[in-house]
């Protein structure tokens, strides 16, 4: 297996808005704590090729991803659909996504970070040589369900080591935001990940690139701070757990690369006027900071594009990549909720299962159908920043039986492990 990696700072130069938190928070970014990184691995199994991008950002809307892979694609001959972009989901990064309210993009920004990404992926390819993967899993305790006391909470940590002539890397899976830093911060970071990198580099010499799950619903222990006390005990955490189980890698010889990537539909929900009214005047006393500003820009926008006749769909992309019957990645958009990533696991053929959620686009929140019903923040008042409606109750459903779809037709389609 040839493998590849590259890292490039993409920490903004210039002062920026902070991306997340809060409505109109005019979040101006100070300084450096840690610079953000994208961080790229490329794999070649001599017949296949895959490239691995982990960006230390909110997330990147779909239009940016697509473009993005399109330079990649044209420079170093890998195809667009062979490309995963994903993002940590800092809160302490620039403001990249188009969410109402919540951090206005760089445009300036923007045009230096598509280059900076498309760095990071030529020199991964560039860089690579032959080498070898290992693999294991294990549990930490660093988050909690923060929808429901008690609810599910995935604590697994998945783990791949690559090793090639030149250096050595972990890439590490696990569903938890990056929240451990308050509204209040100014400095740009990376949150909780950088002290995991930092304990792997420090006491490994080896290199680590983080890559978040399906955390919709999972949140950092004792998040929220003034200060980067907590960020770092849990951070280390992570990295004190990856050092434990570094000695029972799991090494695999002659893994053959499969990936597989379609366009679904997720369903939207569309309200009519009467609805819009009656969740305005529902909704209008609820205490979140700079609502009075955002709830009535949200009802003119909302009633504006009901008269546009709107489509009750919203395409997306999803992708599936597994490393013959030992590993598979299931990458998916947005912020979804625990109970799909283990769904998933179930249906999966592997020993060593990934989650990669903010991934080839930014859709939201994929809650389950108990948000729904309850009439919870990421059913019902996370919708309202994105730029389109809010999804039907069977979302999950349709993200689910379209993973399910794939793994048939990888099955049914003669692929031998």
């Amino acid at each position: 297996m040839k493998i590849g990696y590259s890292k490039i700072d993409i920490t903004p130069k210039f002062s920026v808005e902070l991306g997340g938190y809060g409505f109109y928070l005019n979040r101006k970014s100070e300084g450096i704590h840690d610079p953000l990184y994208a961080k790229s691995i490329y794999l070649n199994d001599g017949e296949n090729e895959i490239l691995l991008i982990s960006c230390d950002l909110i997330g990147i809307n779909r239009e940016n991803i697509v473009r993005i892979k399109e330079k990649i694609s044209n420079n170093i001959g890998i195809s667009s659909q062979n490309i995963t972009i994903s993002s940590t989901h800092t809160h302490s990064g620039p403001a990249t996504l188009y969410l109402e309210g919540l951090g206005k993009i760089s445009r300036r920004y923007m045009v230096v970070l598509e280059e900076k990404i498309l760095k990071s992926a030529v020199n991964a390819k560039l860089n690579s040589s032959e080498g070898k993967i290992g693999f294991i899993e294990t549990e930490v305790d660093i988050a909690y369900n923060r929808t429901k006391q008690n609810g599910p909470y995935d604590k697994s940590l998945r783990i791949m080591f690559f090793e090639n002539k030149k250096e050595k890397i972990f890439l590490y899976n696990y569903n938890a935001h990056c929240i451990s830093l308050s509204h209040e911060n100014r400095l740009f970071t990376c949150d909780w990940p950088f002290y995991t990198n930092e304990k792997i580099k420090n006491d490994l010499n080896c290199e680590s690139i983080f890559f978040q799950g399906f955390c919709g619903d999972i949140n950092i222990k004792e998040g929220w701070q003034r200060d980067f006390e907590k960020a770092k005990f849990y951070g280390e955490k992570v990295g004190e757990e990856i050092l434990k189980v570094i000695n029972k890698l799991e090494y695999k010889d002659n893994l053959k690369i499969k990936n597989m990537t379609e366009i679904i539909n997720l369903p939207l929900k569309i309200p009519t006027k009467k609805d819009v009214e009656e969740f305005y005047n529902e909704f209008r006393e609820k205490e979140y900071r700079n609502w009075d500003k955002f709830l009535p820009k949200w009802k003119k926008i909302t009633l504006y594009k009901i008269d546009k006749n709107c489509r009750d769909f919203l395409p997306t992309e999803i992708q599936f990549i597994c490393f013959s019957d030992i590993c598979s990645f299931f990458v998916a958009p947005g912020e979804i909720f625990t109970i799909f990533g283990l769904e998933l696991k179930k249906l999966s053929f592997s020993k060593y299962n990934f989650l990669f959620g903010y991934s080839n686009d930014y859709v939201g929140y994929i809650p389950d159908e108990e948000d729904f019903k309850e009439k919870r923040y990421a059913s019902t008042i996370a919708p309202l920043f994105t730029t389109f409606f809010p999804f039907k109750e069977n979302v999950g459903e349709v993200l689910i039986d379209s993973f399910k779809e794939i793994l048939k037709n990888l099955k049914g389609g003669g692929y031998e492990f």
